[in-house]
């Protein structure tokens, strides 16, 4: 019912098994009006609510993210990822197979566990399977 209060530049990666992340949707220019606030739970506290109930996940989120609301709360929705995150990750670039044809292995399971992570690997990859196709 109001702005949030997540400090510029309007998200927050929070380290812990609580909360993993809490943006502000208007300060991020996605959101037309002030009060738009997005809360991602934790890997281990994803793992404990996975089958809550809503209410009882919107309850342990509000609670989790109060700090952040910056105003009364008029509703909130429950979205579940079942694979928003790899289990684990292998500290490379991506796999290259490169006979014919290529195979190239890439993604968020490489590198890091962001978009950031994905992207690089993802660059990798096509680098590579351009050059073994010997494509300018």
């Amino acid at each position: 019912d109001g702005p949030g209060a997540v400090p510029f530049p309007g998200g927050l990666q929070l380290p812990g098994d609580g909360l993993s992340w809490v943006g502000d949707n208007h300060a991020k220019g996605i959101s037309p009006r002030p009060g738009a606030i997005t809360v991602h739970a934790s890997p281990r506290l994803s793992d404990a609510l996975w089958v809550a109930p809503d209410d009882e996940v919107v309850a342990r989120m509000l609670a989790a993210s109060r700090d952040w609301l910056g105003a009364p709360i008029i509703s909130a929705k429950v979205n579940r990822w079942a694979y928003s995150r790899p289990c684990g990750t292998i500290n490379r670039e991506g796999l290259l197979h490169l006979r014919t044809p290529p195979l190239a292995l890439a993604g968020d399971a490489f590198v890091a566990p962001r978009i950031e992570g994905a992207v690089l690997s993802g660059l990798r990859a096509a680098k590579g399977v351009v050059q073994a196709l010997g494509a300018p």
